[in-house]
């Protein structure tokens, strides 16, 4: 190598030297300087992501502690008036007579038994109610003959 570099020309030795350095430049570039300011805007990226998914965190965070507060006030009431509202509404079907009295359960829920009832009009009127008084089945039992679609039901709802 070295008896090649001294039988270089002086002109062929400038060129092998720049392009050495244009080289050793690009070699630098890519190898450092490029991975180094790519990972500083991903970081970057990543920073202003997680400062909008923080600002939409506390946000929500505000809308539930809200929604919690609003919530704790109306339980009070909310087991009278369920029990008022899902009355009403079982007065309206045709097993309203097949219904012992409703009551009130622990956990602000609702037990509700019924006897020979039609199964199919029974998770019709449960649908509905549920959905109109934002309810929930926390407990159901349910009890046939196998000839036929009438039911004996125990039901426990509680708000959601």
């Amino acid at each position: 190598m070295k008896e090649w570099w001294l039988n270089l020309s002086l002109k062929e030795k400038q060129t092998v030297l720049a392009g050495s350095v244009l080289v050793g430049i690009f070699l630098i570039y890519a190898v450092i300087w490029s991975p180094i300011t790519n990972a500083v805007a991903s970081l970057r990226d990543n920073i202003h992501n997680n400062q909008v998914l923080l600002s939409w965190m506390q946000e929500t965070d505000k809308r539930i502690q809200s929604l919690e507060k609003n919530q704790q006030h109306t339980t009070v009431h909310s087991t009278v008036s369920l029990l008022s509202h899902i009355q009403t509404e079982l007065d309206k079907t045709d097993f309203a007579k097949n219904a012992a009295p409703l009551q009130e359960a622990e956990n602000d829920s609702i037990q509700l038994h019924l006897k020979n009832v039609n199964f199919d009009h029974l998770i019709q009127w449960l649908t509905k109610v549920s959905q109109q008084q934002d309810l929930i089945i926390t407990e159901m039992s349910v009890k046939s003959d196998e000839t036929s679609a009438i039911v004996d039901a125990d039901i426990k709802l509680a708000g959601a």
